[in-house]
């Protein structure tokens, strides 16, 4: 069985391998650890350390039909209009809209 290993452990394995300037398959192998871990464990400590986008939360609103004009919603995201139909899957909503903030904030 092999050791798992905490994130504190990743974080200076990945530096490691970063300064060596070897190919991820040959640090691996040295080191007896997966490559594919080796490259998820990089992937996320980069995520991790990356400067986030202010957290995002979104509501389920129920809005009565007679309210709306001709069954859309508008949401102001940043400097975007975002004109939502009724119905749009929530997930997918999300995502534009991180995806909105996070281009207006490299801006």
């Amino acid at each position: 069985m092999r050791e798992r290993h905490d994130r504190a452990w990743w974080t200076a394995t990945v530096a490691d391998w970063e300064r060596s300037g070897l190919r991820a398959a040959r640090y691996s192998a040295d080191r007896g650890v997966h490559e594919s871990t080796l490259r998820w464990w990089r992937t996320r400590l980069r995520r991790l350390s990356s400067p986030q986008s202010p957290s995002l939360a979104l509501l389920r609103v129920e809005v009565p039909l007679s309210m709306v004009e001709p069954a859309t919603l508008t949401a102001l995201v940043g400097p975007a209009e975002l004109r939502i139909a009724v119905g749009t899957d929530v997930d997918y909503v999300g995502a534009v809209v991180a995806a909105i903030a996070r281009a207006a904030a490299r801006c």
